[in-house]
């Protein structure tokens, strides 16, 4: 029989705080400002005319990989508790790549808060994330996938991985 000692209850969360959503908003609108300002040149993003909180994004496929010259559009998702909880990113372009599944869903670390195993932090922003996808193209984690039979791949035949990811890039990130 287990005690009531041993026994781990989820911690309770209050629910997000109106002015929560208006510390999401000022932040928003400062980092556009920032990417207004200062350009990256290898992504771009900007939000959405009916929600601010909906960023559309287009970064480019790293030189000397199988995603250089596509274009890689994704959408970012920023919660009311943004910048303390990290926004859902979905890649919108058909990626042939294992740590982006089907359906658009990334695996990256950034994208997890620390409770959750991850690395996101509240110093982090738009221009991070861009980056992060950026070189999530370039650099694959197949010790960490979605998409499992990729990742193998990946691993046991890289020119064959590559020569299916050239593919799908001059097929679909256009």
């Amino acid at each position: 029989m287990t005690s009531v000692t041993s026994v781990r209850l989820p911690a309770l969360r209050a629910p997000p705080r109106p002015e929560m959503a208006n510390i999401a908003e000022k932040r928003l609108k400062i980092e556009m400002q920032r990417l207004l300002a200062s350009p990256l040149p290898y992504a771009s993003a900007k939000p959405r005319e009916e929600n601010f909180r909906i960023w559309d994004a287009v970064v480019l496929g790293p030189v000397s990989t199988p995603y250089e010259g596509g274009r890689f559009h994704f959408k970012m998702e920023f919660p009311i508790e943004y910048p303390l909880k990290a926004p859902k990113v979905t890649f919108k372009t058909k990626t042939y790549h294992c740590n982006i599944n089907p359906i658009g869903n990334v695996c990256l670390n950034i994208l997890k808060i620390r409770d959750e195993g991850g690395s996101w932090s509240s110093g982090m922003g738009v221009a991070s994330i861009l980056l992060s996808m950026h070189q999530l193209l370039g650099e694959a984690n197949p010790d960490d996938p979605l998409v499992a039979s990729v990742a193998l791949q990946y691993k046991s035949d890289k020119d064959e991985h590559d020569r299916i990811a050239t593919l799908w890039t001059r097929r679909y990130a256009k």
